[in-house]
């Protein structure tokens, strides 16, 4: 008993929230790290395609200079004399180096980087949705079983004091009221087991959300209920559904992004070494010197460079390591492709045989459950009239308990092969 009431104090201090499907599928995505981690790598690839934009614009240095020499210096003739110059000058130079094919293709290719990442985020919120969802069903599930433990409990007891009554005025035997009482405290022991499971999936299903830890979530759905979900019948062909999933699944079409990036630096390391590298160079200020720090000349001084040139060499012309890796790249993309088309397509298959599966379960546990609440009813029929054994009752009692935990169970992995299916199909 002091356990029991240890757990129920425990009970007591903790938080109850009432929460359905609707309020799960809206919190689930607004504040989830794996979503806030997707936000940020499209932000970054973002921000490198923009990059590669500034990099084709010159870069403008303002600044000053002071220089100053004292001894042996050469003139122009060879000649060696002792001078002692110095001289000040102050501007902005303007300086452009534009490798022109790699600017381009670099750019393609962050393109395709930053569409990819744009799926990788709708995948993880789809991916969140799919996850609040499982984990509402499998809490409502525990939540059910849970309760139905509790009257389970609630039953053996009643049986228990019944037996005993029974016992005392000489209808019954000994034996008979320590079955009821064994009944009472395997019921209570998986009753408690019950609650420790439905607290788990409430953690689970917050951790979810983020919600906080500590909250225990209550689901609507104290029993689990069949949701028709659109789109998984029974009816609908798997082929149908497998050419759905490869044409919305954002997995498929981020491997494609990523694939066209690899093209993209394929091209750059055939093509853009025929290009030529831009430079240019101005400098635009004022110029002031003597050969001496006695005096002071200053004047507009400006300086122009062009230069246009072609590398030979590593990362240039005739780099054939280079062609090699971006080929191997290139390759692997193709082969991503199809690792994610055939995983994409065996969750579909998998989801669609679990729809079926848990949908003949569901009927099969409606039928038991009908079966064991009949038993339950006649033996407590006979139990009344002296007719039957306590025996049989008890058995009655673990059945029809047992069955309904089994309805509640399938219903709730039906919903959740509905959704996992609607999720492989890419709804």
């Amino acid at each position: 008993m002091r356990a029991l009431l240890l757990i129920a104090c425990f009970a007591a201090s903790l938080r109850a929230e009432k929460i359905d499907l609707p309020a799960v599928l809206r919190l689930a995505g607004a504040d989830s790290i794996e979503v806030r981690i997707a936000q940020e790598r499209l932000t970054e690839a973002r921000a490198r395609e923009d990059g590669t934009l500034w990099q084709m614009f010159p870069v403008i240095a303002p600044g000053i200079t002071y220089r100053n020499h004292s001894g042996q210096l050469q003139d122009i003739v060879g000649d060696v004399t002792d001078i002692t110059k110095n001289s000040f000058g102050a501007g902005a130079t303007l300086q452009l180096s534009l490798e022109i094919g790699e600017s381009t293709y670099r750019r393609l290719a962050a393109k395709q980087v930053t569409l990819a990442a744009e799926h990788r985020l709708e995948s993880e919120r789809r991916r969140i949705l799919l996850a609040a969802s499982e984990a509402y069903f499998e809490l409502s599930a525990a939540q059910a079983e849970a309760d139905l433990l509790n009257t389970a409990v609630s039953l053996a007891g009643d049986l228990h004091h019944q037996v005993k009554a029974a016992v005392a005025a000489g209808l019954a035997s000994k034996g008979d009221e320590h079955r009821a009482f064994a009944q009472v405290t395997r019921a209570e022991v998986r009753r408690q087991k019950a609650y420790e499971a439905r607290r788990a999936a409430a953690a689970r299903l917050a951790e979810v959300l983020r919600l906080p830890l500590q909250e225990d979530l209550i689901p609507a759905d104290r029993r689990p209920v069949a949701i028709n979900v659109p789109g998984t019948g029974l009816a609908v062909k798997l082929d149908a559904l497998v050419q759905t999933a490869l044409a919305k699944r954002p997995e498929i079409a981020e491997a494609e992004r990523l694939d066209n990036a690899a093209q993209e630096n394929l091209a750059g390391a055939k093509y853009a070494p025929l290009w030529p590298t831009l430079g240019a160079q101005v400098f635009g200020g004022g110029l002031g010197g003597s050969p001496s720090s006695a005096r002071q000349d200053w004047g507009r001084s400006t300086d122009t460079q062009v230069t246009l040139f072609w590398r030979i060499g590593a990362g240039g012309l005739l780099d054939s390591s280079r062609v090699r890796a971006a080929e191997a790249a290139a390759a692997q993309g193709k082969l991503g492709i199809e690792r994610v088309r055939d995983a994409v397509t065996r969750e579909v298959v998998e989801a669609h045989a679990s729809v079926h599966a848990t949908s003949a379960a569901v009927r099969a546990a409606e039928v038991g459950l009908k079966s064991a609440e009949e038993g339950l009813k006649l033996a407590t029929q006979r139990r009344d009239f002296a007719v039957g054994a306590v025996l049989e009752t008890l058995q009655s009692q673990q059945d029809a308990v047992q069955a309904r935990q089994e309805a509640a169970r399938t219903v709730a992995d039906l919903n959740k092969a509905r959704h996992r299916l609607k999720a492989a199909v890419g709804e």
